[in-house]
């Protein structure tokens, strides 16, 4: 385990109840040896080591580059292990050896995602762990890729690659072709060809003579109309299938691409508004 948990304490406490473990262990944590305080053995030589042994508790401290401090109840304190054999010869204590080749796996786990992980600051914690989540998916994604394809890239490569197919694979994607209640001609169809108004037919057993319906212009949507009423006309485009009033309305859909926007401008500036649109 890491050294935000371990402790003299919990590790007797753990051995007995016949559970063994091995970690780092911070220098001034409660507990531990007076000799790991000293003064004397603040700065150790390379490859010193400072060993106390309490019952089946090992505590050690080693030297080498920095400062390593240990606690385990499973390793002997005499024991020590080559490390890295093709480079000068380095013995590390046992605990070490293996706490090292244990725990690479999550410590490699954090660093890969520290290098382009995608967690922003949030007041909400479920976006933080949403985030955390994608960047875990990510790294897994990439580990079982090194594994099963022979093709190799690293790591910000293959996340470009996978963001790259997302997004080509969106852009594939049709877009949404018809809205409730009438379905909208392609926007290339609508600007260039030619169209007619009608009225808008009335249902069978109708007592109103022309069928009304919300102009797709003015109309806001269903979700933000809180306080504002339907606006309906009589007049449609038969071809586009498309409730427009006659004739600002009908004019602003087949020749201006953002129609809503522009309804919009021209309401606030007051520079024009159909006949039949109630005021």
């Amino acid at each position: 385990m890491d050294n935000y948990y371990t402790s003299p304490a919990l590790f007797h406490f753990l051995c007995n109840k016949n559970t063994f473990a091995c970690g780092t262990v911070r220098s001034n944590r409660k507990g531990l040896p007076a000799a790991f305080a000293d003064p004397r053995n603040a700065k150790l030589k390379d490859g010193e080591t400072v060993v106390h042994l309490q019952d089946k508790l090992v505590a050690i401290k080693f030297q080498h580059k920095r400062t390593v401090n240990m606690l385990s109840t499973i390793h002997e304190p005499t024991g020590f292990a080559k490390y890295k054999p093709r480079r000068p010869l380095v013995m590390k204590p046992t605990c070490i050896h293996d706490y090292c080749s244990k725990m690479g796996g999550v410590d490699l786990m954090d660093q890969v995602t520290r290098y382009d992980e995608i967690s922003r600051k949030s007041f909400k914690w479920c976006r933080k762990l949403a985030f955390y989540l994608i960047d875990l998916w990510m790294v897994n994604a990439y580990q079982l890729h090194r594994k099963f394809s022979p093709h190799r890239m690293c790591h910000s490569d293959f996340r470009e690659a996978v963001i790259t197919s997302l997004v080509a694979e969106a852009a594939s994607v049709s877009q949404p072709a018809s809205q409730r209640g009438a379905s909208r001609a392609p926007s290339e169809a609508r600007l260039t060809e030619r169209h007619f108004s009608s009225y808008i037919p009335s249902k069978p057993g109708a007592k109103r003579k022309h069928g009304a319906k919300d102009c797709v212009v003015y109309n806001l949507p269903s979700s933000s109309r809180e306080k504002f009423k339907r606006i309906q006309t009589s007049h449609w485009c038969e071809d586009c299938e498309v409730p427009l009033f006659y004739p600002d309305c009908f004019k602003l859909f087949h020749t201006v691409v953002d129609y809503k926007q522009e309804a919009r401008r021209k309401e606030y500036m007051g520079l024009s508004r159909s006949s039949d649109l109630p005021l």
